[in-house]
């Protein structure tokens, strides 16, 4: 993600961020409404931690 300005750029990561938290908490509700395995819990977790910190490495 390039950042042409600054606070729009904010905006983005901001967004960004909500939607993985959003998805974050969907996936852990979903795992307890259809008891999926823990482990695909943590993978989704995981992976929208790593997207989340890529999104503010680039902002920076």
């Amino acid at each position: 993600m390039m950042v042409l300005e600054t606070s729009n750029g904010l905006e983005k990561v901001g967004n960004f961020g909500k939607k993985i938290l959003l998805f974050l908490a969907g996936a852990l509700i979903g795992s307890e409404i259809f008891n999926t395995s823990s482990r695909v819990l943590n993978v989704l977790g995981s992976a929208g931690l790593g997207l989340l910190a890529v999104g503010i490495g680039n902002k920076k």
